[in-house]
């Protein structure tokens, strides 16, 4: 929350400061980058946050509808099986290591409330391609090495934020992301522990920056 505020802090006095010169075009392409903290609630595996890297663009059809595509990569959570006992291939080994990372793409049609020529708001809904793999590396007495657990799957996505324009081309944006559905997995270990089908949410934050051309 904190991070949240101070982003917000930023975008207003960003958008104060340049005032003056930020008139920006609202039509056209946008592409830019962001950074965000993502919580990702997958089952009962996992609840907790991690840093997330992303990109995003799209193409303002008018002043107030727009169609965009966001795209980010997590940070790695930590599953917290070290030094858990498991059994592969009807042998007995050690979890030295458990890990997972995330990616997510979303496409949205978006609706901008234009507030004043610094300021706009906006909201979009749409879907979303999800894939969560899940690393584990272990050892034993004939046993070592790791092993992958991936799901992917389809969803739907909802999000809010807000834009302040700093230059006629440069936008600053507070942005908030929901993302859920189910992931599946085929993988052998997904079905030796009855996962192959998990509920799986996305929550992100994230400050990006875009270039409006």
């Amino acid at each position: 929350m904190k991070a949240f505020l101070s982003a917000a802090a930023l975008i207003l006095t960003l958008g104060c400061a340049n005032s003056v010169m930020a008139e920006t075009n609202d039509t056209g392409f946008y592409v830019g980058g962001d950074i965000g903290r993502t919580q990702l609630k997958f089952g009962s595996l996992l609840d907790d946050s991690a840093a997330s890297v992303g990109v995003y663009g799209g193409y303002n059809i008018n002043e107030w509808f727009a169609l965009e595509s966001h795209a980010f990569v997590t940070g790695d959570y930590d599953l917290g099986y070290k030094g858990s006992q498991i059994v592969l291939f009807n042998q007995s080994a050690t979890i030295n290591k458990s890990e997972l990372s995330a990616v997510a793409v979303a496409i949205t049609p978006k609706v901008t409330w234009k507030i004043n020529d610094i300021f706009s708001a906006y909201a979009k809904a749409g879907v979303s391609y999800m894939q969560v793999s899940s690393e584990f590396y272990f050892s034993g007495s004939d046993l070592y090495g790791s092993t992958v657990m991936e799901h992917d799957g389809w969803g739907y996505v909802f999000g809010t934020g807000v834009n302040a324009t700093i230059t006629p081309h440069l936008v600053i944006r507070l942005n908030y992301e929901f993302m859920s559905g189910d992931l599946e997995s085929d993988d052998y270990l997904a079905k030796a522990s009855d996962l192959e089908e998990i509920d799986t949410d996305f929550s992100q934050f994230s400050l990006g920056l875009h270039y409006q051309f």
